[in-house]
């Protein structure tokens, strides 16, 4: 069975792909372990290469381990072993003996481009974290309180975390995710990773922190070759993009887009990429912030309210949100959103104000903001009974527990959680 190269066939699980590549099936010699092929199936896939670059006036084949380059490999596109490992590492070769029958001349380097006046990425970030919580809630009020996260991860990894804040008001239409994308908030997703297609809903992550400290690491794949700090993160849904990157390839912001990238390779194909992401990122910076609250006064003062009382529970300690409303500073009256039980972790505390807790979620609760201390227990307490995990309600879906369609929908998340994500556990393990 075949298509003609004039037609589009469904090969790679990408559809931009499938548009304008040339599919090659490889009949393998042997089934499992490296899934290999005969000499005589080599000799003949390097004929069928020259013939197609000659065909298509290829003067030069590429390989370079990303989808960029004329030749790639089903592994680019979609989570699978093929084309399995023999062929795998064979890609470099492959380009070699085609390239040497077209007598094609080896790839000069780019040249020299000048570097003053960029962006790097790498570095501290330069806007505060209230600058960029000020900037987006200016915005949009709903939008989740990320700031703090942003700031920290950069900082493990070398990176600015400002200007991943920056990308993602750019990539989430400021975490409204509007615009004709398939992400959601709940997918944990900022930066559009692994959205290879509009309409295509890319990867998800446990907790906002996986996906902001996977796309830190992503930023730093693209900014400079140094080891990662923290573990690779793998995504619930989606395969990690990491590994597709030509390390150090963008150093600079501006070098970002593929359009002005010197070796046309970068996070995105639209023009201008970096300078949108600059520009958002000049606004941050310029956003007057509230100032940072102020030692105690030294000179005496009238004593009208008793000292604050003690909290119950410090930064660092896992606590249950027992549900209720979740608000975007201390002081703020009016929730942003309303949650249901979550187990969470105390990120900061305000003891004189009206909401005392920062939480965040270490489930999938998508608890991430002030709340106030009467909705917070410690774990275990009779308030607070033991939460099932994503993993046990999947089972419970799976044996007709919580209906279906709508309705298992409906009412998965008035018990808290997320259904797209009880669903993908349910997809794997129905493999």
């Amino acid at each position: 069975m075949y298509v003609e190269e004039k037609d589009r066939a469904w090969t790679s699980s990408s559809g931009a792909n499938d548009h304008q590549a040339i599919t090659i099936e490889v009949s393998n010699s042997a089934t499992q372990g490296e899934w290999p092929v005969s000499d005589r199936a080599f000799a003949a896939l390097i004929d069928l290469c020259v013939c197609i670059c000659r065909r298509n006036n290829i003067p030069r084949l590429v390989f370079d381990g990303t989808p960029n380059g004329s030749l790639t490999h089903h592994q680019m596109f979609a989570a699978t072993n093929c084309p399995g490992p023999f062929l795998l590492k064979r890609f470099p070769q492959i380009c070699d003996l085609v390239n040497e029958r077209l007598g094609a001349k080896p790839e000069a380097p780019p040249a020299p481009q000048p570097t003053t006046g960029r962006t790097a990425i790498a570095g501290s970030a330069v806007a505060t974290a209230a600058q960029m919580r000020a900037y987006i809630q200016r915005i949009n009020p709903n939008a989740p309180d990320l700031a703090d996260l942003f700031i920290s991860e950069g900082m493990a990894e070398g990176i600015r975390g400002d200007i991943a804040f920056a990308q993602s008001c750019l990539e989430t239409g400021n975490f409204q995710f509007i615009g004709g994308t398939a992400v959601t908030l709940c997918q944990n997703n900022f930066c559009g990773m692994g959205v290879v297609q509009l309409g295509v809903k890319g990867n998800s992550y446990a907790t906002p922190r996986d996906g902001i400290r996977a796309q830190i690491q992503h930023l730093k794949a693209y900014a400079n070759d140094l080891p990662l700090v923290n573990p690779l993160v793998t995504p619930t849904v989606g395969e990690a993009r990491f590994r597709f990157v030509q390390r150090g390839v963008a150093p600079f912001v501006e070098w970002l887009g593929q359009q002005e990238n010197p070796q046309g390779r970068g996070w995105a194909t639209g023009a201008g990429y970096g300078e949108k992401i600059l520009r958002i990122l000049a606004a941050i910076i310029a956003t007057n912030a509230p100032a940072a609250p102020q030692p105690a006064q030294t000179t005496p003062a009238p004593q009208t309210a008793a000292p604050a009382s003690p909290l119950a529970f410090k930064v660092g300690d896992i606590v249950q949100f027992t549900g209720g409303g979740v608000y975007t500073s201390s002081t703020t009256h009016t929730p942003a959103h309303n949650r249901d039980r979550s187990r969470c972790k105390v990120t900061q505390t305000a003891p004189k104000a009206r909401n005392q807790y920062h939480l965040i979620s270490e489930d999938s609760g998508r608890v991430h903001g002030w709340v106030v201390s009467g909705d917070v227990t410690p774990i275990g307490s009779a308030a607070a009974p033991a939460r099932k995990t994503n993993e046990e309600i999947a089972r419970e879906v799976i044996n007709g527990k919580w209906g279906n369609g709508a309705d298992r929908v409906n009412r998965l998340t008035a018990a808290g959680y997320v259904a797209a994500d009880i669903q993908a556990i349910v997809n794997r393990l129905l493999r």
